[in-house]
């Protein structure tokens, strides 16, 4: 991501803290799963051809799935726990075909809460998650999602995943994956996009992480439905203004007009 992308990013982000004095910024459940619906400038960034073409070596047709804000305040003590994104997902995601990239807005480090992989541990299937949550506000060292050591894992091996600001990175959902506490006096602000295929059905019509489907490479296969993109307007006070709007309505009137009313999300 350019400069002004990124800073884009982050007065988004302080937008949706000030305006919305009941979210949990470090929630990502209390943010939800489909801001790109509701925010034009997320809309142009999950659908930037410069994501969609690394994207694209791995998936053939590219559907957004869902995205949300990954924040963790100045001192937090949040932490997330070692887990792998698929195992919540296949309950309403099949095939597992999903693509997460992670965009940061400011530089990560393990001092301010980067993420951490295991390497390999994508090629070992899915391991049996605790699902009782992600993210921990404790200090208790014994409540995983995973248990590594029973798995056959040592947390020494984990590699600390440093990205600057406007860097990505890509994952599958089987990677086991977590990230430390922010025990710094910097924000550690990202955006994380989950791209899945037309090929993938998903099961839970009617409900958030679904109502975030666009369409953004390839062609409608039924009885998937699709949300149109959201247009910025330039008139509304409500949307955060961005730059290269334009292209980006001219971008995203294209991909809504390819829709056909069957594959039209009814919303």
């Amino acid at each position: 991501m350019d400069k002004q992308t990124v800073e884009e990013g982050r007065q988004l982000a302080e937008r949706i803290r000030k305006h919305n004095h009941e979210v949990d910024l470090e929630n990502p459940n209390s943010i939800g799963d489909a801001q790109a619906v509701r925010h034009p400038f997320l809309a142009d960034l999950v659908s930037d051809e410069r994501i969609l073409e690394l994207v694209g070596a791995i998936l053939d047709d590219i559907v957004h799935l869902q995205s949300t804000y990954f924040i963790k305040k100045p001192q937090s003590d949040n932490r997330t726990l070692w887990h792998q994104d698929g195992a919540y997902w296949t309950q309403f995601i099949n095939p597992l075909q999903v693509i997460s990239v992670w965009a940061a807005f400011d530089r990560t480090t393990p001092e301010n809460g980067c993420m951490k992989f295991i390497p390999g541990s994508h090629k070992e299937g899915y391991l049996e998650h605790d699902i009782s949550g992600v993210v921990s506000d404790g200090d208790k060292d014994d409540d995983e999602e995973v248990n590594l050591e029973e798995a056959g894992y040592d947390e020494s091996d984990a590699v600390d995943i440093e990205l600057k600001p406007g860097d990505i990175s890509i994952h599958r959902p089987s990677i086991l994956h977590a990230s430390y506490r922010n025990t710094t006096d910097r924000w550690r602000r990202a955006y994380a996009i989950r791209y899945t295929s037309t090929s993938v059905n998903m099961l839970r019509p009617g409900q958030e992480g679904q109502k975030g489907a666009f369409l953004l490479r390839g062609e409608p296969s039924d009885p998937q439905q699709y949300r149109k993109l959201p247009l910025y307007d330039p008139d509304d006070d409500s949307q955060m203004h961005f730059t290269g709007w334009e292209a980006y309505n001219e971008r995203a009137r294209t991909l809504n007009d390819s829709l056909s009313p069957d594959n039209l999300m009814d919303v």
